[in-house]
């Protein structure tokens, strides 16, 4: 991974970037016990957990598993 994402054992690489239609795209590696703090999507997220798993409070993602999160949704931030 190229760039800490300014959250203790979270690392981006930027794998793509459209400015016109304000779109990333990223791949992420979160190490184990991690927490990204809670946010705000200002548009959609899309995530394919690739291993391990992937947590919102009590929902679990795992290896295989797709999330779309639409605008405006909040993730907390809890493990």
């Amino acid at each position: 991974m190229d760039e800490p994402a300014g959250v203790n054992g979270v690392r981006f690489k930027l794998l793509d970037e459209d400015p016109v239609q304000e779109r990333r795209t990223l791949l992420v590696r979160i190490e184990p016990a991690a927490i990204y703090p809670a946010h705000r999507h200002a548009g959609p997220e899309q995530c394919l957990v690739l291993e391990g798993d992937l947590r919102f409070g009590e929902v679990v993602f795992r290896g295989g598993d797709y999330i779309r999160a639409p605008e405006g949704s909040v993730h907390s931030g809890e493990p």
